[in-house]
């Protein structure tokens, strides 16, 4: 089955109120995408094509890690509008709080940490969602890892309405857009819509990650009353160990009055950020687990020293968590005992030592050290050279693909213009050379992120030999010096270390 001269239909993704979502296959790109077909009756208002059209071509603006792209847009042959997205192969955050066990707090905050830059770049490009709620939000694997946020529909909901019926309330007003769980107080008044509304979802969301269940629950009636009069409850109260700087967070999003709340999304990372700026040292509760800088987690790129190092070897998505950590566990352990013999055996030539022996292993171990941090740094300048490339190609690709749609729009609306055909033949030439040319880029990329792979792999190789013959050589020193105070509390370390292992 096909969807247009375009779309190859590879199955049904889903189907609500205002239409259905396949899963296509790009049939010129050869690449898996999602499209969004619209009922036809939607079609027949002229005020629905224009706004249509108009906020399509804003949601396109929209370019960011968390945010799932909107590439395209247009009319099928039999009518029906249609809009394509980037498709994501993952579990929405319904599913994963319904099936789950929950999410810890590290993952919780990594996850709200995404949601609130994923807003931030979309307000400050002057498009609201109105209906974040966990079903919108989807967590895919990449680098190994299961916590990549990615937000589906944004500003879909303004596109289709006022006939959006999917997750909606009717008040006296008119239509008031939004899943009432995770609405804003405001929001069952007005049809106005205020970038503060998201963050209040926001607020929501995060309470649910946090404690298992969002801050009001039950009818209806009852669950709009408290949005509106209920104070919420503090994440503390029902979580133990939660900070009480997490309190202040959340309420402040969940704040009844707009001006009480955080203004934008930048202003919510920002404190989010502030809760454990140093990368694995902070901790929370003991089943927390390590926290990460969540200042990272805004912005996933394609291309890291992760990706790269999985390129040859295990994979990390098919590895058990419980056995990765321990092999993590261990590494750490080893090299916490390799760091301190080479601080031992530095110790006994500063102290006049002269042995030949020990000179050249001390200065062999150094030298794979700086190897290793050599690779390590050519990895990193790699990934972030690659991430680069990998966003302008994103973004020009975006551009190209919607100004096509749009050209074909006006074709397919009748617009007499006799260069139409020429301009959308130009634009799609362009983006089949942006597309080669990524190609082979990211071929490229591989290949030299291999290379370095391989080259640390033998640095590593040599690693253990020559710490085998350091060892021996340090603990022929140690049988004379047991008694050197000035070296007796790294030999203890040492020892205690070597027992662990």
């Amino acid at each position: 089955m096909r969807l247009g001269p375009r779309y190859q239909v590879l199955a049904l993704l889903g189907e609500g109120a205002m239409g259905q979502v396949f899963l296509v296959r790009h049939l010129e790109l050869g690449r898996k995408e999602a499209v969004k077909v619209l009922k036809p009756e939607v079609a027949r208002d002229e005020r629905f094509v224009a706004r249509f059209r108009r906020e399509a071509r804003a949601t396109n603006r929209l370019n960011h890690p968390n945010i799932v792209a909107m590439y395209d847009f247009g009319r099928l042959p039999d009518g029906r509008f249609y809009l394509a997205m980037e498709y994501v192969d993952g579990a929405s955050l319904s599913r994963v709080l319904a099936e789950g066990d929950g999410l810890s707090q590290s993952e919780a905050l990594i996850v709200i940490s995404q949601l609130a830059a994923a807003i931030e770049h979309a307000h400050s490009r002057g498009v609201l969602h109105r209906d974040l709620k966990p079903a919108n939000l989807m967590l895919i694997q990449r680098k190994g890892r299961d916590d990549l946020l990615k937000v589906l529909d944004f500003g879909v909901a303004k596109i289709i309405s006022p006939e959006y019926r999917e997750s909606v309330m009717v008040s006296q007003e008119g239509i008031v857009f939004g899943t009432p769980l995770y609405m804003a107080p405001e929001q069952f008044e007005s049809s106005d819509h205020d970038p503060r509304s998201d963050i209040y979802a926001v607020g929501c969301i995060g309470f649910e990650l946090l404690t298992g269940e969002p801050p009001f629950f039950g009818k209806i009636s009852e669950v709009v009353m408290a949005h509106a009069e209920q104070a919420p409850p503090r994440v503390s109260d029902l979580v133990a160990g939660a900070p009480r700087e997490l309190d202040r967070i959340i309420l402040r999003c969940l704040a009844k009055d707009p001006a009480r709340r955080y203004q934008t999304g930048g202003e919510l990372l920002a404190d989010l950020v502030t809760l454990h700026p140093q990368h694995g040292e902070a901790t929370g509760p003991s089943d927390s687990g390590p926290v990460p800088n969540l200042s990272r987690y805004d912005l996933y790129q394609s291309y890291d020293a992760d990706t790269m190092h999985s390129t040859v070897g295990r994979d990390p998505a098919g590895q058990d968590n419980g056995e990765a950590d321990e092999e993590d566990e261990e590494t750490r352990r080893t090299g916490k005992r390799q760091a301190l013999l080479l601080e031992l055996a530095q110790a006994f030539l500063d102290r006049g030592i002269s042995d030949v022996r020990l000179t050249v292993t001390v200065a062999d171990a150094r030298a794979l050290d700086r190897g290793i941090e050599q690779c390590d740094a050519e990895r990193a300048e790699l990934a972030e050279r690659g991430s680069r490339a990998e966003q302008a190609r994103r973004e020009r690709e975006s551009m190209l693909r919607f100004a096509v749609g749009e050209l074909r729009f006006d074709r397919d609306r009748g617009c007499g213009d006799p260069d139409l055909d020429y301009q959308i033949s130009e634009l799609e030439s362009r983006l089949a050379e942006l597309l080669s040319e990524a190609e082979a880029r990211d071929k490229q990329l591989a290949e030299e992120a291999t290379e370095l792979v391989m080259r640390r792999a033998e640095i590593e190789a040599r690693r253990p030999q020559i710490y085998r013959r350091l060892h021996l050589l340090v603990e022929e020193y140690l049988a004379n010096s047991a008694k050197d105070a000035h070296l007796a509390s790294r030999v203890a370390r040492y020892r205690a270390l070597c027992e662990d292992q």
